[in-house]
């Protein structure tokens, strides 16, 4: 089994890692036809046209391969109406944009497992990296909010990926909403030393920024301090 886990393991992650490049290289392309459009008046921002359907966006350049001038033809027509489709998508996708999708579905019925268990002084979740740490909290809903994170504050957020492993130097705890001992930020947590809680739902609506906490990652609990 282990000869056999170090074998595939080996191939997942290469996976992962020419996934990420070709990914790369499309949002690369697609933010060059978005700043196309822009100039043109046809989106209000370069990043709009992350919120078009392919046929829509296709629509508006040649057939040539090189895709290097746009249908005039098409950018005349539908300007107003594919803007406001666009507004609409952007209103939807900030609306859940904090909300975490369901666990499982089965059936086409939503659920989730997780038994969440809290009173009024303490949280429970998943004890994903050893030890206690007593701090304040710092609630960081994205990565662009990091730079607001001070030194040995106790980060809560929705989940963690590699993108956010340079704090992790300056962070005390970590309380995160999904993910179990092998996550991320559990994984980084341990590797750093720092207490860690996982499985927190709604973590970042339950505590504040500023509110003093006690990270319990032995037990998987989280106390608000008195």
């Amino acid at each position: 089994m282990l000869n056999l886990a170090q074998t595939y393991l080996t191939f997942r992650e290469n996976q992962r890692f020419y996934l990420d490049h070709l990914l790369f290289r499309q949002r690369l392309m697609l933010l060059d036809m978005g700043r196309r459009l822009f100039e043109k008046g046809i989106i209000d921002e370069v990043n709009d046209v992350f919120f078009l359907y392919e046929k829509e966006l296709m629509t508006f350049f040649d057939a040539n391969p090189s895709l290097k001038e746009l249908n005039e033809n098409v950018t005349l027509n539908g300007t107003i109406e594919l803007k406001d489709k666009i507004s609409e998508r952007k209103n939807e996708f900030y609306r859940y944009k904090s909300s975490l999708p369901p666990k499982f579905i089965k059936n086409g019925i939503e659920f989730d497992d997780t038994i969440m268990k809290y009173d009024e002084k303490a949280v429970y979740g998943a004890a994903a990296s050893p030890g206690t740490f007593k701090g304040v909290a710092r609630v960081v809903e994205s990565i662009e909010e990091l730079s607001e994170l001070k030194d040995n504050e106790i980060l809560i957020t929705s989940n963690t990926d590699p993108a956010w492993t340079a704090v992790f130097s300056k962070v005390g705890g970590l309380i995160t909403e999904t993910g179990g001992i092998l996550s991320h930020g559990a994984v980084i947590s341990r590797e750093y030393r720092i207490p860690a809680v996982t499985a927190v739902k709604g973590a970042t609506t339950i505590f504040k920024t500023g509110e003093k906490l006690v990270v319990d990652g032995n037990d998987g609990i989280v106390y608000r301090k008195e």
